[in-house]
């Protein structure tokens, strides 16, 4: 019997100078790297993203790059004092339903896949 598999999850949070429209747009770019990725939503102080592939992950299974992992990213910018902003990010797996699941495999992939994203986002905040 099919199943709706646990979601792996992990939260971070920046604080940065950049306002929050340059913000939001140095996400989007994310979602634009080597196309593997869409927007979803986006207000004044937050946007989804939807990144990676199911078909990738149904297709590659435990081959599947760390990059093209299905994951739902949603990120929120708001002002904390001055004109520094805090930037929190909300990483969901959204791989669908499973008729099982190599607990330990999914666990490792995804925190494979959420340190990429991680670092893409650091990287993305951080470039001059």
């Amino acid at each position: 019997m099919a199943s709706l598999p646990h979601p792996r999850t992990r939260s971070v949070s920046w604080t940065t100078p950049i306002s929050s429209e340059e913000v939001l747009s140095r996400v989007a770019l994310l979602a634009n790297d080597e196309g593997r990725g869409e927007i979803l939503s986006q207000s004044e102080s937050s946007i989804e993203l939807y990144l990676g592939s199911r078909a990738s992950y149904r297709i590659w299974g435990i081959l599947t790059p760390a990059r093209l992992l299905p994951i739902r990213l949603t990120v929120t910018v708001s002002p904390e004092n001055g004109d520094v902003r805090h930037v929190s990010a909300q990483l969901v797996s959204d791989y669908g339903w499973a008729a099982f699941e190599f607990t330990r495999w999914v666990s490792y992939s995804y925190n494979k896949a959420f340190d990429y994203v991680v670092r893409s986002l650091d990287r993305e905040l951080n470039r001059p």
